[in-house]
């Protein structure tokens, strides 16, 4: 049923301008049940809301709202929940893929020492880049200079299965590090995040409504007030 309302949600989800699209300030738990809990109190307040301007749709719309957001936030945390391997997985092959560049470097500059600086300089540009991306396009610079330069790296006796291993590692890491990025971002987290959005501003027109209403009423106006923020 959640994904039914999320579906069906889903393209004025997309209408949200990306701009005011916020990432979540509460737990989305809490966030649920309190807007759960708004409706059903809300309910018995129905015509006196109405009265006040409250739209209908927006009113009995809480809880399809809040099914969007629990089923979105699921998916998240299933993404989540391999993130840990994932996350490990991209620390382990990042520090062997550094261990590597550091060797094919040092082994380069040793072994082409006397043979120009066209080596030297090459070696030097690839060092320049920064960052996850750069490592993995670094090895595979490193390897290709490697090889053409194979004849010098024999004479010092070096195994070429490293210079292999450093284009082949380039290449597998390139999805480990696709999947590491994804916990960053990616389409599930924002529909998240809208999603959240989306249902925080209902509960806030909802609640806004009911404590005008029943501002002369400590009863009727305690259904209204923020839980989360109040106990803060």
């Amino acid at each position: 049923m959640s994904k039914l309302d999320f579906d069906k949600l889903k393209p004025r989800l997309e209408a949200i301008p990306r701009e005011e699209v916020k990432t979540p300030k509460m737990p989305v738990g809490t966030l649920l049940q309190e807007a759960f809990d708004l409706y059903e109190w809300a309910k018995d307040d129905e015509q006196a809301l109405l009265r006040a301007g409250l739209d209908r749709d927006l009113l009995h719309e809480l809880p399809v709202r809040a099914r969007a957001l629990r089923y979105i936030q699921s998916q998240w945390s299933k993404v989540m929940a391999g993130g840990a391997e994932t996350r490990h997985k991209w620390k382990v092959a990042q520090q062997q893929a550094i261990a590597l560049r550091k060797e094919l470097v040092n082994t380069l500059r040793f072994a082409c020492r006397h043979d120009g600086n066209g080596v030297l300089s090459a070696v030097k540009r690839i060092k320049k880049g920064t960052g996850p991306a750069d490592l993995l396009q670094d090895l595979s610079d490193l390897a290709v200079v490697a090889e053409s330069n194979r004849e010098a790296l024999l004479r010092i006796g070096y195994d070429m299965d490293q210079v292999r291993k450093a284009a082949q590692l380039s290449t597998s890491l390139k999805s480990v590090l696709s999947e590491s990025n994804m916990l960053d971002g990616g389409e599930i987290k924002y529909f998240r995040n809208c999603a959240y959005n989306f249902l925080q501003i209902a509960m806030a027109e909802v609640r806004a409504v009911g404590r005008f209403i029943f501002r002369k009423d400590p009863h009727r106006l305690a259904g209204y007030q923020h839980r989360y923020y109040s106990r803060k």
